[in-house]
């Protein structure tokens, strides 16, 4: 391969790598609004319903849930966690944090 085409292929592919994490960085951003509503400790616990993205309550109950998650394999994966705790436990970055309601 001639020098020139090396060179072409190899920003070729600097270019793909970069439009790809630009693409990675697009779709990141748009699930981030669409997930950021965060509701209160209170409206989870409402009810003993889960509660949906938002706001209304699942015609799923928490013993429901907890029922699949102690009958399910080990790398099962339960993406209704949020729907059972608040987002803003689940997303902390905190080391050790804890949470309690305003008093």
């Amino acid at each position: 391969m001639t020098k020139t085409k090396k060179f072409a292929l190899s920003l070729f592919c600097i270019f793909a790598l970069l439009i790809s994490v630009f693409t990675m960085m697009g779709f990141t951003t748009a699930y981030a609004a669409t997930n950021s509503e965060y509701w209160s400790q209170e409206k989870y616990t409402d009810s003993d319903n889960l509660l949906q993205q938002d706001g209304s309550n699942s015609a799923k109950t928490i013993k429901d849930f907890s029922k699949e998650v102690k009958a399910a394999s080990n790398n099962k994966s339960f993406p209704e966690l949020a729907q059972v705790i608040p987002l803003q436990y689940l997303e902390t970055t905190e080391t050790n944090a804890v949470y309690q309601p305003y008093l």
